[in-house]
């Protein structure tokens, strides 16, 4: 019976708006890994480090990309894939990200070796991705 009720208390609606957001970290080695952040996080660049909070913290110039992982408002996004410019179109290179609409124009073509906002909560380096396919 308490397995029960603390089960059924797992799925009850939250009483508010949540506001953290699972963000994933991608390098440009291929790894990745995610943490759960504020819902209005935006990376912060400290003597060539990207700060993730006050512990975590990664060279800057590893991090490719950071996305929500999944986006929680679409209003005014376009869906777009990208592929890693170095790498083959196989799928373990391929992503699909939601950008604000005209910003595809920059992936690829911006040389900057900054994380340029793309999305709410999405951000990538321009320079290490190429576009696939506009949806």
């Amino acid at each position: 019976m308490v397995l029960l009720l603390s089960a059924c208390v797992g799925t009850a609606p939250l009483p508010k708006e949540i506001d953290t957001q699972e963000f994933i970290f991608f390098t440009s080695s291929g790894r990745s890994f995610m943490h759960v952040l504020q819902a209005d996080w935006e990376p912060v660049i400290e003597s060539g480090f990207l700060r993730i909070n006050d512990r975590q913290r990664i060279l800057a110039m590893d991090v490719i990309m950071i996305r929500p992982r999944v986006q929680l408002d679409v209003t005014g996004l376009e869906l777009v894939r990208v592929v890693r410019r170095n790498e083959s179109t196989s799928a373990s290179g391929k992503y699909d990200l939601w950008v604000l609409a005209g910003i595809q124009g920059k992936i690829g073509l911006d040389k900057g070796q900054d994380l340029v906002r793309v999305a709410p909560q999405t951000w990538l380096r321009p320079n290490d991705f190429r576009l696939l396919i506009e949806r």
